[in-house]
């Protein structure tokens, strides 16, 4: 062995567990930090930053009306690229009435294949990110008045 190489092999092998430590422990870490739902008008907003970087996310919005059938659920975002501290903000419902006046609630942003609820039940439903792993954040919509 030459002289000194065994110190740069330490070094390099201290560097390596440090990164892979960092790896982990942001992985292990919530992906989204101070997450608040809030209502803007008619649309219902989750606010956050995120606690970490990274590109290629998915936002999923997943849902069940009150008497209804299964959970249903649907992607409502995409997020190329985001990095630690960064705000977001995911519109996850929005209120509207029709044109004969009854209640209508847009999942995700109201486009014309949004899906929709009609009528005045409440609805129970989460946020889900996919990551490495799952993550997820409750909501309840009351019934609509």
């Amino acid at each position: 062995m030459k002289p000194g190489l065994g110190l740069k092999v330490i070094a390099m092998l201290g560097l390596a567990i440090a990164a892979d430590n960092r790896l982990g422990s942001s992985a292990a870490a919530p992906l989204l930090k101070d997450v608040r739902f809030q209502w803007e008008g008619q649309q219902l907003i989750l606010y956050t930053d995120f606690n970490q970087a990274g590109h290629d996310l998915t936002v999923f919005l997943e849902w069940r009306a009150a008497g209804a059938g299964p959970q249903q659920r649907i992607e409502i975002d995409y997020i190329e690229q985001y990095a630690r501290g960064m705000p977001v903000a995911i519109t996850v419902a929005t209120r509207q009435k029709s044109a004969a006046g009854q209640n209508i609630l847009y999942l995700g942003q109201p486009r014309p294949n949004t899906p929709r609820i009609e009528g005045a039940g409440a609805v129970t439903g989460r946020i889900v990110l996919e990551e490495a792993q799952e993550e997820a954040y409750p909501f309840s919509i009351p019934p609509l008045r």
